[in-house]
């Protein structure tokens, strides 16, 4: 049992991590059993662990806590049922394909083989052929070959066989030094037949099957069976699926022209049966590819990832937002399916929920909705622009939402670049005031200031009025700020950008420069103490020297303070100079 408590940065004084994790030690502690001992049925659990009716985390944990496996061999057992028991055909199906990688040196650890444990066990040439043989034919007392349901029951075990053998191949029995990746990672590199053998197996694994257990199992080639029309209705084994997937071998299925054909796939996979883990996994498979691939091929998946937005839970919702956000940064396409699916109300609902990484992720997408003129004029129409005011209004006293605070003024500023909607939010005089206050709380130099600038620009860049009432609120400190940060190109501009709107107005023009002017009675008065103090330095240090009689340092020291006073001097005429313009 895993207890977990979210709280918001702001509330860490108030109740310290340490205090945190108290309070969840204590609920955790409220949740344990009220038993001190426990006692189970060995029979039972055997019986269930022999019909491979557990799955791998259930398997995984009666093996290392009980000691209970598929087959586990008894006192009472002959020697040639202990030779037959499940587990050691299981092996068999492993060690013959070890065997098989060894011969192509292809097996990265070898020492496998010399195991105790595989010793003993023969292997065929075939891996499959002990699948078909041993594993799919003798099944023991489960009477799969009596009753009416014969072939249902035949198909199931047919299926769970399949998952059992993924579990052990897949670190099962040899952990990291033998998993899935091995044989992947193999098929390409050794030769046609065992390449041929392998990609066999692979199959058989992912189990892909119609889930009308009556109706027998079909291997065939992965892309062949993603052609079928009922191929969303059709179970696998995520498991393997998702290592498919993620080491990149079913992409490798559809050779090139054949992209869409993969699109489509993972389409059908995010909008399938499988877990909400599986589902975040593609997004971030498409997160990562979406700037490789052509526009038409990502545009496929738009569909689908659209809906997981709308009815995914946050989670899901979450990750396939962010895939959207890259796809819509490389692909204007990607922008108009989504315009036509309806996006913005779907955005409008998302922004009303409390999720904050959901909520960012939201507002990334609509920056980048935001850029075209009719897809604002499309935003606006929904009054999304009245949404993001009430958001920036409730948060803006908020340290800990500063990313999302950021990309709100990034999305208000691209809409006022229409004149309709910037005079509709610049005559909301509580907003202007939320930006003042957000742009003071900002640290100097920060992505949030230089947003916040780039929207204040925008609310004032026609309305003189505007200019009065914010400039004295920011261009001094902007100005300021102005030559520090030259390495940030983004800050930079947008600080020049308001600057140069600011300065339209004769007000601020006037109070800028009675700001520098106070700016250059400071230097100058600097400079004049700095003169003083220098010339007596050096008047000191000439003395010095002239007592200790070493008249070539004395000459030195004169010369230096020389050109020093001229250089103090000709720095004090050009701050004169500056300051009557």
């Amino acid at each position: 049992i895993v207890v977990t408590f979210r709280a918001p940065v702001r509330l860490e004084p108030i109740y310290p991590t340490a205090e945190l994790r108290r309070l969840a030690k204590i609920a955790a502690d409220s949740l344990t059993s009220t038993s001190e001992s426990f006692s189970y049925y060995p029979t039972m659990v055997q019986a269930r662990a022999d019909a491979l009716l557990f799955d791998e985390e259930s398997l995984t944990w009666l093996s290392k806590s009980l000691d209970i496996y598929p087959g586990k061999r008894t006192d009472e057992q002959t020697e040639e049922e202990q030779v037959n028991e499940l587990h050691n055909k299981a092996r068999k199906f492993v060690k013959s394909i070890l065997k098989a990688l060894e011969a192509e040196n292809a097996l990265t650890h070898q020492e496998i083989l010399e195991q105790k444990e595989m010793k003993d066990i023969d292997y065929y040439h075939d891996p499959m052929q002990a699948v078909r043989q041993d594993l799919l034919k003798d099944v023991g007392g489960l009477c799969i070959d009596e009753g009416d349901n014969k072939a249902e029951r035949k198909n199931a075990w047919a299926l769970r066989v399949a998952r059992y053998l993924a579990y052990c191949i897949d670190g099962g029995l040899f952990g990291g030094k033998f998993t899935m990746c091995d044989i992947t990672d193999a098929i390409g590199s050794v030769n046609a037949e065992l390449n041929k053998k392998l990609q066999e197996i692979i199959e058989f694994l992912l189990h892909v099957r119609d889930p009308d257990l009556t109706l027998e199992f079909q291997q065939n080639a992965i892309a062949a069976q993603t052609l079928e029309p009922e191929f969303a209705s059709f179970h696998y084994n995520e498991k393997v699926m998702r290592h498919l997937v993620e080491s990149g071998y079913l992409r490798s299925q559809f050779p090139k022209g054949q992209e869409m054909r993969y699109s489509n796939v993972l389409a059908t996979l995010l909008l399938g049966t499988g877990t909400t883990s599986f589902k975040a996994l593609i997004c971030r498979q498409i997160l990562l590819t979406a700037g490789k691939q052509e526009p038409t091929t990502v545009n496929a998946i738009v569909p689908s990832l659209l809906e997981l937005v709308r009815k995914g839970s946050l989670f899901l919702a979450t990750y396939a937002t962010a895939a959207l956000v890259n796809m819509t940064a490389h692909h204007d396409v990607v922008k108009n399916t989504l315009m036509q699916k309806n996006v913005v109300q779907v955005c409008n609902d998302k922004l009303r929920q409390t999720d904050e990484d959901l909520v960012f992720y939201i507002l990334g997408l609509l920056v980048n909705l935001t850029k075209a003129v009719h897809h604002r004029a499309i935003v606006v129409s929904y009054g999304t622009h009245q949404v993001l005011l009430e958001i920036l209004q409730s948060s803006y006293h908020e340290d800990s939402k500063a990313k999302l605070l950021e990309q709100l003024c990034a999305v208000v500023g691209q809409l006022c670049n229409e004149e309709d909607t910037r005079r509709t939010i610049s005559k909301n005089q509580v907003v202007l005031s939320c930006l003042c206050h957000l742009f003071g709380r900002a640290s100097s130099g920060s992505n949030l200031r230089s947003k916040v600038m780039f929207c204040l620009k925008q609310l004032c860049i026609n309305d003189g009025q505007q200019k009065n009432a914010i400039g004295p609120v920011v261009m001094y400190e902007a100005y300021d700020e102005l030559p520090r940060y030259p390495d940030n190109d983004d800050f930079t501009n947008n600080c020049c950008l308001l600057l140069g709107t600011l300065f339209i107005s004769k007000e601020n023009c006037k109070g800028l420069w009675d700001h520098i002017s106070e700016q250059h009675k400071e230097i100058t008065g600097d400079i004049t103490k700095m003169f003083k103090a220098v010339t007596q330095n050096v008047d000191d240090a000439i003395e010095a020297v002239a007592k200790r009689d070493a008249e070539e340092r004395r000459e030195r020291l004169i010369e230096l303070r020389t050109r020093l006073m001229q250089f103090l001097k000709e720095a004090h005429i050009r701050g004169q100079l500056s300051r009557h313009g």
